[in-house]
């Protein structure tokens, strides 16, 4: 991403993560309706690039309700590239561990756009640098030094040659 004369290109915005994060979490135990279906977006089911559908009762602990074009980022070990957007695999409300935090869709950012930038190397070695615990499974990514991060990003079409072109 380059500059013209120390400027940025026309429509081109610099921000932080933060600023563009919308922190309105909602949670749920959905242990308190066993017979309700969810959508599940669990760590530990990442790779295989699909939520669960799990039942309330097989749940046992609180989880965030999430939207489709959610970008979620796993705070769990960050040196670990977890970056995943909300599908819609199902009917079900969907329903995401806390160890994610979530961005919800922004008007004028593509989820996928997003969920790329986060995937860089720069980005991900900046996470491993802002963690709290001592280490492997125990790590967290910091939140507030994840809000701090600049985050630049072009115009609609040019993102969407971006995303096409990854």
């Amino acid at each position: 991403w380059c500059m013209v004369n120390g400027n940025l290109p026309p429509g081109w915005v610099w921000t932080t993560l933060g600023q563009i994060r919308k922190a309105d979490r909602k949670t749920i135990e959905p242990a308190k309706t066993p017979e309700q279906a969810f959508e599940l977006y669990s760590v530990p089911i990442f790779n295989t690039g699909r939520p669960e559908i799990v039942f309330g009762k097989e749940i046992g602990s609180n989880k965030q309700y999430v939207e489709k074009e959610t970008v979620l980022i796993c705070k769990i070990n960050p040196r670990i590239n977890r970056v995943w957007v909300v599908g819609d695999f199902s009917e079900y409300p969907k329903i995401a561990s806390t160890e994610w935090i979530p961005f919800k869709k922004v008007e004028g950012i593509l989820p996928l756009f997003l969920s790329y930038y986060m995937q860089t190397s720069d980005f991900r070695d900046y996470l491993a640098q802002n963690v709290s615990g001592v280490g492997g499974s125990l790590m967290r990514a910091r939140t507030n030094a994840l809000e701090e991060y600049p985050f630049l990003y072009p115009p609609l079409p040019e993102q969407e040659r971006i995303v096409a072109r990854i």
